[in-house]
């Protein structure tokens, strides 16, 4: 019953301290994570892994202009598991390779 004005935003610094509040009183955010601002209202939680970020949100928050949460996606990330590890190179030395 939170209303979600796209044409009314919250900024994001308070978005996302309400967001975060939010989830971790409900032990949702039991992984390291950063947040990210998403599109119009939305506040995203990525999971961090060894030190690296996902690339896409596991958790979506909707904060409106009163800082009350409209909406949570959250999207499970099960089974995660290292497919590769690449070194970032310099760009002659990939094309040295190539």
């Amino acid at each position: 019953s939170v209303t979600y004005d796209l044409e009314n935003p919250a900024d994001f610094a308070t978005a996302s301290q309400v967001a975060e509040q939010f989830l971790q009183s409900r032990g949702l955010l039991n992984f390291p994570y950063v947040i990210q601002q998403g599109y119009g209202n939305d506040v995203f939680f990525l999971r961090q892994i060894d030190g690296r970020t996902v690339n896409q949100p596991e958790i979506v928050v909707g904060v409106n202009a009163d800082g009350q949460v409209s909406y949570v996606s959250y999207q499970v990330m099960s089974n995660l598991e290292t497919v590769g590890v690449y070194p970032v190179i310099s760009a002659n030395d990939a094309w040295t390779l190539l």
